[in-house]
């Protein structure tokens, strides 16, 4: 009788400190919250308006990373935390002196203002004239990949004007979509106000499409530049 009772007071004990350090952790974890906040903020560009005269041009500071290689192109991303708009600079070509390797990787999430393609012969473009927001974009994919469906075009999607007026460019502005050779050469817009679109087959996209008030989608052919506009009427579905 008495081992057991000692076998209890044992027990409570450990139950005892077991619930004080479950107590413990759940206010460190608090405490921990409290000084390091984790707060998710959305990738934004900031957008600065300069004089006409580009008396109070600010130079952005930009950062080169290697991206990928596709056959004898390089590709690298260009980032940069503002960009300039302004009357006498909207075509305004930066010098590539300004830009300077990163020192370390940045992904496509990461402000990316803009593309660089240099090949193997020494030539080198950047892919938009003036600086943009590049919130995704994908390349080339041969038929001998056997992960992801083919295309024979880059796509890009990219905000160029900061449509709500908050200063940046954001994925809360206007996106437009952009699709080119695999060098960057031969660049063409194919959709504006997009709100997503998905590669869905070989050389096929679905674009979503937003006016106001309207939502349309889009079938694209990629290799033909046929855009089909599907009928997603609710209102007609079962008359």
């Amino acid at each position: 009788m008495q081992k057991l009772i000692s076998f209890i007071k044992l027990a409570n004990q450990v139950l005892f400190f077991l619930a004080a350090l479950f107590v413990l952790a759940l206010l460190g974890k608090q405490l921990y919250k409290e000084l390091f906040p984790r707060t998710y903020e959305p990738q934004k560009i900031e957008v600065k308006k300069q004089d006409k005269d580009l008396q109070n041009f600010d130079k952005p500071e930009y950062f080169l990373d290697y991206y990928d290689k596709y056959k004898d192109v390089y590709i690298f991303t260009i980032t940069s935390s503002f960009i300039n708009r302004g009357p006498e600079i909207e075509n305004f070509n930066k010098p590539m002196e300004f830009i300077r390797a990163s020192d370390g990787y940045n992904s496509v999430g990461n402000n990316v203002v803009n593309l660089l393609f240099s090949s193997k012969s020494g030539e080198k473009h950047k892919l938009f004239a003036h600086d943009v927001y590049v919130t995704s974009f994908e390349l080339v994919i041969e038929e001998n990949n056997r992960n992801k469906k083919r295309l024979s075009k880059n796509i890009y999607s990219v905000v160029e004007n900061d449509s709500n007026n908050d200063g940046f460019l954001s994925k809360e502005d206007n996106r437009n979509l952009y699709i080119s050779d695999y060098d960057g050469t031969n660049l063409k817009k194919i959709a504006s106000q997009v709100k997503m679109y998905q590669v869905i087959a070989d050389d096929e996209l679905l674009i979503h499409q937003y006016d106001q008030a309207n939502s349309i989608y889009y079938s694209y052919n990629v290799k033909t530049s046929e855009l089909l506009k599907l009928n997603t009427d609710l209102d007609a579905a079962n008359e």
